[in-house]
């Protein structure tokens, strides 16, 4: 019942160790076939950026100019205001989880598992 070994095992495992040692080196060097990427960056020329485009937007709205003769259109001016005003309102208890007053609180008992 024993059966001869085939002369590709000693190759498959040869190549088996290989890889496995290929995939160990590179997992523990932490060297990949592409070139890894700093995760520190310089944040000074990103600020400068970031500043420059909020002055530019900054000079921008100062540059607008709005024009007031929509105020004085017929179509404005036959606007009608519906708002309803809002009354104060009584806000209720400090803590509402407080007890009431004059109001006797029972005890609860937790709750159990049915008897058997």
């Amino acid at each position: 019942m024993n059966q001869p070994k085939s002369s590709m095992t000693p190759w498959i495992i040869l190549i088996s160790v290989i890889v496995i040692a290929a995939i160990a080196y590179f997992y523990f060097t932490g060297q990949t076939g592409t070139p890894s990427t700093s995760l520190i960056t310089d944040t000074s020329s990103e600020n400068d950026i970031v500043g420059s485009q909020v002055l530019g937007l900054l000079s921008q709205i100062q540059t607008l100019k709005i024009d007031k003769s929509f105020f004085d259109d017929p179509g404005f001016r036959t606007l009608i205001d519906y708002t309803v005003p809002v009354t104060q309102q009584n806000v209720g208890r400090q803590n509402p989880f407080a007890p009431i007053p004059g109001e006797q609180t029972k005890a609860t008992a937790p709750a159990s598992a049915p008897k058997k």
